[in-house]
């Protein structure tokens, strides 16, 4: 929607929508009580709900338990705005493909199939089986 009050309005009937689990909305005008309004609505028809603001809105208030400022492309940098418990005054630095999948990537880049190390037994993950058929 080019309009902020009309993506705000679809936002909350997508939160309403039985077939919808959760919400991901681009909202860089919406203040407080917009997304106080937002945030009661997921919570009543327990969907989730992310709002992606601007970087100058990181200093607003907001209803959300968890606020995060992601920066990077290839090595993600996430700062914790907000969260309960504790500050964290360190980002965490997340990279761009897990281990396993970067291996996976490089292979098929390479045109060449790269030995993978084994699963551990206590750990199962959908690009890891992916990575195993390759």
């Amino acid at each position: 929607a080019a309009r902020p009050q009309a993506r705000l309005w679809a936002a909350e009937q997508a939160l309403r929508c039985a077939d919808v689990a959760a919400v991901m909305a681009w909202l860089p005008q919406a203040r407080g009580p917009e997304l106080r309004r937002l945030h009661i609505a997921a919570q009543q028809q327990s969907r989730l709900l992310f709002v992606f603001r601007a970087l100058q809105a990181k200093n607003d208030s907001s209803p959300a338990r968890l606020r995060l400022q992601v920066d990077g492309t290839d090595a993600m940098r996430v700062r914790i705005l907000k969260r309960r418990g504790p500050p964290l005054d360190t980002p965490l630095a997340l990279p761009a493909h897990p281990p396993r999948l970067a291996a996976l990537l490089e292979s098929r880049r390479n045109g060449k199939s790269a030995p993978l190390q084994p699963l551990p037994k206590d750990r199962s993950h959908v690009l890891d089986r992916t990575a195993a058929i390759a």
